[in-house]
């Protein structure tokens, strides 16, 4: 039976490549210089091999310490991580989270995992809308959580970035020069769509909606082949679209917010730990 590596000689053994000294590592780990140097001899008789070449001022790893240092730090992170998860109590239930369609695509999958990963006994419920519709599922209590954007920030949401509202085309083709403009926007009540159209107003800019979609991404879809110009938040590129300014005429169009957005009937510590993660994941940098 192979033998097993115990945590507190693998402790001592990364203490004592991360301060370069014996004396140092017995400090860091609370035990004598004389007990530490057994521990390594223990940990070096487990594997079969010398761990590390002393002299007189440095120490250094030999090929089978440099091996055992990769694994060792793996394992003691595991079990960090391992000890922290029993020792907090899980979480249970269900969220139900309401985002933008082109936010959902580029940051909701990294932060989902990890959520995942902390709490796998919790379910969550993904709707994909329209901000404005989003603020009023949340004002329905039909979702706990909703991330959305709009023109001015509501008092009850938490702010997570300004996003730019910007003009965007294909940037194969050249709608953006036709005259009426051309324009791909969504269907019903949006914010985008009524900025956009207030500043075409403003700059006596004549216009035709072209293209109409509930859908953001078949909205980009249609400005990518060539159909037409559209506007979108700033904070989210794609490929294929460049943006459009006051050197091709357009006017500026004003800053938007990106907030979130709390069911106040929702008494659920897995909500409050969802919207934890979506704060930090857009605000940390």
């Amino acid at each position: 039976m192979r033998p097993c590596l115990p945590t507190e000689l693998l402790v001592t053994f990364v203490a004592i490549v991360n301060r370069g000294k014996f004396s140092l590592a017995a400090e860091d780990v609370n035990r004598t210089q004389s007990a530490v140097s057994m521990q390594i001899k223990k940990l070096e008789e487990l594997v079969g091999s010398p761990l590390l070449q002393r002299d007189r001022r440095d120490i250094s790893l030999t090929s089978a310490g440099e091996m055992l240092l990769s694994y060792a730090r793996k394992i003691l992170q595991l079990n960090e991580e391992a000890v922290a998860k029993l020792a907090s109590p899980g979480l249970f239930g269900k969220v139900r989270i309401g985002v933008p369609e082109e936010y959902a695509e580029r940051f909701l999958p990294k932060i989902l995992a990890s959520f995942a990963n902390d709490h796998p006994n919790v379910r969550v419920e993904i709707t994909c809308d329209l901000s404005t519709q989003l603020r009023v599922l949340i004002q329905k209590q039909q979702l706990d959580i909703a991330l959305a954007t709009s023109g001015v920030l509501e008092p009850e949401a938490k702010l997570l970035k300004r996003p730019p509202l910007v003009w965007v085309t294909s940037d194969q083709h050249f709608q953006h020069e036709k005259k009426p403009l051309p324009l791909a926007l969504s269907v019903g009540d949006c914010y985008c769509k009524d900025l956009a159209l207030k500043a075409l107003k403003d700059a006596a800019i004549d216009y035709w909606i072209a293209f109409s979609s509930k859908s953001t991404l078949g909205l980009m879809s249609a400005v990518k082949a060539g159909l037409a110009v559209t506007v979108s938040n700033g904070g989210v590129q794609q490929e294929g679209l460049r943006q459009l300014g006051e050197a091709e005429g357009f006017p500026v169009l004003p800053v938007t917010y990106l907030a979130l957005h709390r069911n106040p009937s929702s008494n659920n510590a897995a909500a409050d730990s969802l919207a934890e993660y979506l704060y930090r994941a857009f605000t940390e940098k």
